[in-house]
C-alpha cells in the first residue's frame, strides 16, 4: 500500500483546518438586516423610529429622517430570532407610552418577527394606521357647550406593537368649528368612557362610548383603524355614530 507523502498530508490537514475556521466564522458572523422603506407615506410620517429586541432585551434602536426612506436600511444584527417595531407620525413620541392627560399621537406602525439566524433577512416595511381620529359634534350648536374627557385603560403600545395596559385620560379640545377632536390609541375592549362636563368641571354625564362604538360595528382589530364621528344632542340624551366612508348611521337613546 502506498503511503501519503508527509507534505501532502500536511497540506490536507491545513486545508481542513482552514475550511473548519471559515465555517465557524460564518456561523459567528452577524446577519444583515435589510428594510425597504420606500413604501412609507411621507405625507404622514417624517421621522421613523426602529426598535428590535430578542429574549435578552433590546438589540438596537434607531431613528431615521425622511431623507432615508428612499434607501434600503441595512444593519448588522446578531443571528437570532427578534421582534422589530417601527413607528412614526406627526409629533410621535420617541417611546410608545402616552403620558397621562395627553392624547395618542397619530401613529403609523409596523411590528413583525424576523428570523435573523441566516446570513440575510429582508422586509418591505408597510406602516399601518394605529390610531383613531374621533370627532365629537353637538347637534344644533354652533359652539361646543361642554368639555369632553375620554378615559380608558390603554396608555400606549408595548415594544412588540401591542396595546399596553395603563391609565389613559385626555380632553377633547374644541376646534375653530363646532367640533371637538381627540386621537385615541387602539383599544383592547369596549371600556372606553366619555365624561361630559360643564364649564365648572362638573360631570354632567358619563357614558360608555366604547360600548356604543362596538355596538355600531367599530372594529379595533382592523389593521388600519377607521376614523369615527360622534354626534350628541344638546341635552346629552341621544348619540349618533358614523364612520369615515360609511353611509350608515347608528343612533342610540341615552338614559340619564
Amino acid at each position: 500500500m502506498k503511503r501519503m507523502p508527509s507534505v501532502v498530508f500536511f497540506f490536507i490537514l491545513l486545508l481542513m483546518s482552514v475550511l473548519s475556521c471559515v465555517k465557524e466564522d460564518r456561523e459567528s458572523c452577524p446577519c444583515r438586516l435589510m428594510l425597504d422603506l420606500s413604501g412609507i407615506d411621507t405625507s404622514v410620517v417624517k421621522v421613523l423610529n426602529i426598535q428590535a429586541f430578542n429574549s435578552d432585551g433590546v438589540v438596537f434602536s434607531d431613528t431615521l429622517s425622511i431623507e432615508d426612506f428612499d434607501c434600503i436600511y441595512v444593519r448588522e444584527v446578531p443571528r437570532d430570532d427578534m421582534r422589530l417595531t417601527l413607528w412614526g407620525g406627526c409629533n410621535a413620541h420617541e417611546d410608545l407610552h402616552i403620558p397621562y392627560g395627553m392624547e395618542c399621537p397619530p401613529l403609523y406602525m409596523s411590528s413583525f418577527d424576523a428570523d435573523a439566524r441566516g446570513e440575510t433577512v429582508f422586509r418591505k416595511v408597510v406602516l399601518l394606521k394605529n390610531h383613531c381620529n374621533l370627532t365629537v359634534l353637538f347637534e344644533g350648536r354652533e359652539q361646543m357647550p361642554y368639555s369632553l374627557t375620554f378615559r380608558g385603560n390603554v396608555d400606549g403600545y408595548d415594544n412588540d406593537g401591542s396595546p399596553s395596559a395603563g391609565e389613559f385620560s385626555c380632553v377633547a379640545y374644541p376646534s375653530q368649528t363646532d367640533a371637538s377632536r381627540v386621537i385615541l390609541p387602539r383599544q383592547t375592549d369596549d371600556s372606553l368612557l366619555l365624561d361630559v362636563e360643564d364649564m365648572e368641571s362638573s360631570v354632567l354625564k358619563t357614558f360608555a362610548i366604547g360600548k356604543y362604538l362596538t355596538a355600531s360595528g367599530y372594529d379595533w382589530t382592523e389593521d388600519n383603524l377607521e376614523d369615527a364621528t360622534v354626534i350628541l344632542d344638546y341635552h346629552v340624551t341621544g348619540i349618533t355614530i358614523t364612520y369615515k366612508g360609511w353611509d350608515e348611521e347608528y343612533t342610540y337613546d341615552i338614559i340619564l
